[in-house]
């Protein structure tokens, strides 16, 4: 298997999903069959800018992934493979924006890193606070 670079990953059952770092494709390293397959997916925010992805949650089969120059998150239904994208006014840097991203019930917690902020993203109403 040749080497391939990312910040950060979700599991579920026995695969992994990631981002790739350059472009941010979609990636799925199966742990029984020990293969990567990249998904048929596009995230068109990342990848005409050739962006990756800091941190990243999964809740209810739901991927959400952050920009790493801080710009926006990321939500990917693992079922439909489809996507939205939420605008975060983050970026202060070409990386290192964020300390932590956790999930509390159906709540993403984000810890900004420069801007002194948490934002709260409810994974069920779809609004950002």
């Amino acid at each position: 298997m040749k080497k391939v670079m990312f910040n950060d990953c979700v599991g579920v059952n026995d695969k992994i999903y990631f981002f790739s770092n350059q472009g941010g494709l979609l990636g799925e390293y199966d742990t029984a069959l020990n293969t990567i397959t990249y998904l048929p997916v596009i995230i068109n925010e990342l990848y005409w800018d050739m962006a990756s992805v800091d941190k990243m949650c999964l809740f209810e089969n739901v991927i959400y992934a952050l920009f790493l120059n801080g710009k926006g998150l990321i939500e990917l239904d693992l079922e439909n493979l489809n996507y939205c994208y939420y605008s975060l006014n983050t970026s202060c840097k070409p990386w290192g924006n964020y300390v932590y991203m956790g999930k509390y019930k159906s709540r993403l917690f984000i810890f900004t890193r420069e801007k002194n902020q948490v934002i709260v993203f409810d994974c069920k109403k779809k609004t950002l606070k």
